[in-house]
């Protein structure tokens, strides 16, 4: 694995090797996620959000083939233990997710409805097992566990925001007896007060793209910072 332990490794290239594997992980990825299953609301043009999907998947792609290039080329050659093995297994499922993408069934056939749900599972299989090695490389990095507590909060915004907006009209109906909402589901009635109490879907999906992009944004940094300083 990419170890800080081996002199022979490049550190300053092992360390843009996780910068751009951050970005691209807890920002790009998360973000073009979003714009896929919300943008409809955002966009005023109906096929924006679609092409938003489709080139920021792309760009996580390269992004994703030039960090590992960046690694290879520390490394000096291959070495399959853990963490390169799930770095080659998500890039390995991340170009036949791509791949997939290209072979799009149109809207009204058979296919269309088996095509999402292998497309849905992929990407879900790629973001876990990315995430697992991005806490692989930082705790070969021993880095402070401040960066766990803040990729766990990331992960804990993202998971509120997904049930509200799968859930509006019931969030809407919950907010009619804030005690019991609060008692309930504190940390949603949380959120949405912070909103102004706008239960609207497209309120809501508006928020909810800034709220992934400000605490990409935030989360990434303090994790770069501590890798950096590592």
């Amino acid at each position: 694995c990419i170890s800080i332990k081996h002199e022979k490794h490049d550190h300053t290239l092992i360390k843009i090797h996780g910068i751009l594997m951050i970005l691209v992980w807890l920002n790009l990825t998360p973000l073009t996620v979003y714009i896929a299953r919300y943008g409809r609301e955002f966009f005023e043009r109906p096929s924006l959000w679609f092409y938003v999907h489709k080139w920021g998947g792309l760009l996580s792609g390269l992004i994703v083939v030039l960090s590992i290039v960046v690694a290879y080329i520390s490394l000096k050659g291959l070495e399959f233990e853990l963490h390169q093995t799930i770095g080659v297994v998500v890039l390995i499922l991340l170009m036949l997710h791509i791949l997939l993408a290209l072979f799009r069934p149109a809207p009204d056939t058979r296919y269309r409805r088996a095509w999402e749900l292998v497309h849905s599972i992929s990407a879900l299989l790629i973001f876990v097992g990315s995430l697992t090695d991005i806490i692989d490389g930082l705790y070969m990095f021993k880095a402070n566990s401040v960066c766990y507590v803040m990729i766990s909060l990331q992960l804990v915004v993202y998971g509120t925001i997904f049930i509200i907006l799968e859930n509006s009209e019931h969030v809407s109906g919950c907010l009619k007896n804030p005690c019991l909402c609060f008692k309930s589901c504190p940390h949603i009635y949380i959120y949405v007060m912070s909103l102004g109490g706008n239960t609207s879907k497209s309120s809501l999906v508006k928020s909810g793209l800034w709220t992934v992009i400000s605490i990409g944004i935030f989360v990434s940094a303090v994790v770069i910072i501590e890798l950096v300083l590592a």
